[in-house]
């Protein structure tokens, strides 16, 4: 991204940016073989978190999901299913080296640590399964991940519904929403993890520490600052409501990255057994009498189509920052994960969208706490089973 000003003799100078697009140039000057398949995903859809996808296409069958961008991109994106098919079926022992010798395995971690400190949510890495590119460089034969449209960030809550510091833990890097098979995977294998979390810790302390960071804010606010007076859309300035001018953005925006930091730092040295269990994402015991009478209760559902889910619960909860819906897949096996949050005090339902049609989910909610050590959740609802009605 640059800044420049532009002065013709006839207008007042304004500030633009340009933000570079992924296409042929982008690979010739990132890549030592750009004659490879760029494939982009906007929309997300069936494969596009890399999971299984039955059944398998024919070879005329044109992979919306999966959008070919150069000229040895196919529109069946095979090339990209049979990627897709070794990450989901790689047993345990053999994935890490099937994960070397497919993609860039340093880039990604990198991408997914940055992508969480900066609390970028809307990608694969994030809570919403869309807005990347995936890049087959042929003479490395390596996939690499390349992000896009990151244009919402380093803000808590984000839109009032997404839990960015409390629900993504910086050391167990499965964020909330859709199982993610490719980031469970690394998660679950022990050595990938600890080339993760080494990635992680070097990439917070030489880019997201409020010291190194906070300046460079300060810098490029100033830059800008003038020419955000003018701006044109002052409707569409604010990812989170309560900011009001750019200079409560600016300072909501330093304060995340102080929060930011303390909380993915204290998770880095203190990772815990898993985040992604019950215990550890509510984060606080569930048999005293007290924690018992705080947890939601009466969970159920109140209205369900084929792309959408809402629920209802009763808050029992005093004083809480929101509360977050939990999803596990199918009617027992998978462990339950941090789906969304509902931010705000006395929340009782929430629409969740995110589903596929005929399949089958468990829910649950727990209601979370600010404390000065980040936040701290209450037990867990009953838990209810779901079908989702066919389309």
């Amino acid at each position: 991204m640059q800044f420049r000003e532009t002065a013709p003799e006839w207008q007042v100078p304004r500030c633009v940016v340009n933000v570079e697009r992924i296409d042929s140039v982008f690979l010739k000057t990132r890549f030592a073989d750009a004659s490879g398949a760029l494939y982009k995903v906007d929309e997300g859809g069936p494969g596009g978190i890399c999971d299984r996808f039955p059944p398998r296409p024919r070879e005329t069958t044109r992979m919306a999901r999966f959008e070919p961008k150069t000229k040895t991109a196919r529109t069946d994106a095979r090339d990209v299913l049979e990627l897709i098919s070794r990450i989901n079926r790689t047993p345990p022992p053999d994935f890490d080296t099937m994960l070397q010798g497919s993609i860039d395995v340093d880039a990604f971690p990198q991408t997914m640590a940055v992508m969480l400190f900066a609390g970028a949510f809307d990608q694969l890495t994030g809570w919403n399964p869309h807005n990347y590119y995936l890049y087959h460089e042929p003479k490395a034969d390596r996939w690499h991940y390349l992000p896009w449209d990151l244009d919402v960030g380093f803000a808590d809550n984000a839109f009032g519904r997404v839990p960015v510091i409390a629900g993504w833990n910086a050391a167990w890097p499965i964020p909330g929403g859709s199982p993610r098979p490719l980031i469970e995977r690394i998660v679950d294998n022990p050595r990938l993890l600890v080339r993760y979390r080494c990635l992680a810790d070097r990439i917070l302390e030489d880019h997201f520490h409020p010291k190194v960071l906070l300046p460079r804010i300060d810098a490029l606010y100033g830059q800008v600052k003038d020419d955000l007076a003018d701006d044109p859309f002052p409707h569409r300035r604010a990812t989170n409501p309560e900011d009001r001018d750019f200079n409560t953005i600016v300072a909501s925006i330093k304060n995340f990255v102080r929060r930011r930091y303390k909380t993915a730092r204290s998770q880095l040295d203190d990772p815990g057994q898993s985040a992604t269990h019950c215990e550890k994402s509510a984060a606080s015991p569930t048999s005293t009498r007290e924690t018992v009478k705080r947890c939601p209760t009466e969970l159920r559902v109140i209205g369900k189509t084929a792309s959408k889910i809402t629920f209802k619960w009763k808050d029992n909860a005093k004083g809480e920052a929101g509360h977050v819906l939990q999803r596990a897949d199918g009617e027992n096996g998978p462990q339950f994960r941090n789906h969304i949050g509902r931010p705000g005090r006395e929340s009782s339902s929430r629409r969740t969208p995110g589903v596929v049609a005929g399949r089958t989910y468990r829910y649950r909610v727990y209601a979370v706490h600010p404390t000065p050590d980040g936040y701290r959740g209450t037990g867990l609802s009953n838990v209810i089973t779901v079908r989702v009605p066919d389309e």
